[in-house]
């Protein structure tokens, strides 16, 4: 196997390729990575000290096609009309009834989505991948330049669900065919109306709309089950419909659930602050991710990674809490992180250990940020940020589900009791999307048991 330790008498350019290898799946590196290597460095110029931007897009690109398997890479390619007319739907929807009552830099993104969704029908095939790029890049344009512009952004979870869902669309390479472009045109106009029907009086900052369009983005969506059951009945696999659907549903969910709050049981302060939008957001993709790896029988992590990344995130949500409150939800949380591990029976890997304690403790101070109104420091409410940041637990817990299942491991039973007890007080808030994600994952979670006898 190649050794990618780095040795001493490289040079500083194929040592920087050789760290970018590194996002290649080992067997694949093992085999290709010399070669690699090899004809990057041919072609660099005299001189050349680090990769050109170019070289790092190719190579990470083509990484992550590698990880993923040929299903998912086909399940992309069928998925990107549909995101596609979906982003056209949200972005013609928002621009004509909310940007009217509420002005934000939205109109830089959603000008740039509505031209590259008609270009998308219109114009040949080369200029829609140029035409999704440039709408990628408007977005991050308009949440970076609010500031600067002096009036407020799109909203956050809006602004990732635009680039969740334009990612997809770029993915696919190979020309749209006449229906696929027809298509997108009729969808962007559904998705449009639809939500304009569904939609309430603008009250906020596009509450309740955000959840409303959610709402409808989720019913497109799942239309791909129905797909997929067609394509059953005609005798075809629903496989690639299935995938697409759930590669879809990752930035659909995030745009949160139909009301967190209304729906919310009669629960104290620090509770409801278990089931907000950015748990919505962590449920789901971790239902999402967990639901793609049983469908592609992905290689289960090792025990001694799990392990670290519960006890790293034990520590690193510790550290964050005694430096900013500690409520009795903390005390919890950590014995069960830190029982999990134990389960698990395995030493943790130290250097994955410190890792995730570090991630752990950044990712709960940006969550502290971002709740707080974008304050550093001096939170009003302490221990309702603690207990928000405890959310990011439902990570580790849900991969030790997934990687226990199969093997009945013990460390499964604390995981599914705290998921529960998380996000169950509201869900009749989590919305059609989630319900639907839920139900498949107990589906799989089912298969996958039977299986393992």
């Amino acid at each position: 196997m190649a050794d990618y330790a780095c040795p001493p008498m490289m040079s500083p350019l194929e040592r920087r390729y050789r760290l970018l290898l590194k996002a290649y799946p080992a067997e694949y590196r093992a085999v290709r990575g010399d070669e690699i290597v090899a004809t990057l460095l041919d072609n660099a110029r005299p001189g050349q000290r680090v990769p050109s931007p170019a070289d790092v897009a190719d190579i990470l690109g083509h990484a992550l096609r590698r990880r993923f398997s040929p299903d998912l890479q086909e399940a992309a390619g069928l998925a990107a009309p549909w995101a596609l007319a979906l982003i056209a739907g949200v972005a013609g929807f928002v621009w004509w009834r909310v940007e009217p009552m509420i002005t934000t830099t939205g109109p830089i993104a959603y000008a740039a989505w509505l031209l590259a969704a008609a270009g998308a029908v219109l114009l040949p095939s080369a200029a829609r991948r140029p035409l999704i790029g440039l709408a990628l890049a408007a977005t991050l344009a308009a949440a970076l330049t609010a500031p600067i512009m002096g009036v407020q952004r799109p909203p956050i979870w809006v602004i990732m669900s635009l680039l969740g869902l334009g990612c997809i669309a770029l993915t696919r390479r190979a020309a749209f065919d006449t229906e696929s472009r027809l298509n997108i045109a009729a969808a962007s106009v559904a998705v449009t109306l639809t939500c304009h029907l569904f939609s309430p009086r603008v009250d906020g900052y596009y509450q309740p709309v955000i959840a409303r369009i959610g709402a409808v983005v989720a019913i497109g969506v799942l239309a791909t089950a129905v797909v997929a059951f067609h394509r059953k009945r005609q005798g075809r696999s629903p496989r690639s419909a299935l995938l697409a659907g759930l590669v879809l549903a990752l930035p659909a969910t995030w745009l949160g659930p139909i009301d967190a709050i209304e729906w919310q049981f009669p629960v104290d302060s620090l509770t409801a602050a278990r089931f907000g939008r950015l748990a919505h957001v962590i449920v789901a993709t971790c239902a999402v991710v967990c639901l793609l790896a049983l469908m592609n029988h992905s290689r289960p992590l090792l025990k001694a990674r799990l392990s670290a990344i519960l006890v790293g995130g034990a520590l690193g949500f510790a550290a964050f809490a005694g430096a900013v409150a500690w409520p009795r939800h903390v005390t919890v949380t950590i014995v069960v992180l830190a029982l999990t591990a134990l389960l698990l029976g395995t030493r943790p890997r130290i250097p994955t250990l410190l890792i995730t304690a570090a991630l752990t403790l950044l990712a709960c101070w940006l969550i502290g940020v971002y709740s707080n109104d974008w304050t550093a420091i001096g939170w009003s409410d302490p221990s309702r940020t603690v207990v928000l940041a405890s959310m990011l637990t439902i990570a580790p817990c849900s991969l030790t589900v997934l990687i226990g299942l199969p093997q009945r491991s013990a460390a499964i039973i604390p995981s599914s009791i705290w998921i529960s007890y998380l996000v169950l007080p509201a869900l009749l808030a989590w919305g059609p999307l989630l319900w639907a994600l839920a139900v498949g994952a107990i589906i799989a979670a089912g298969h996958k048991l039977l299986a393992s006898r």
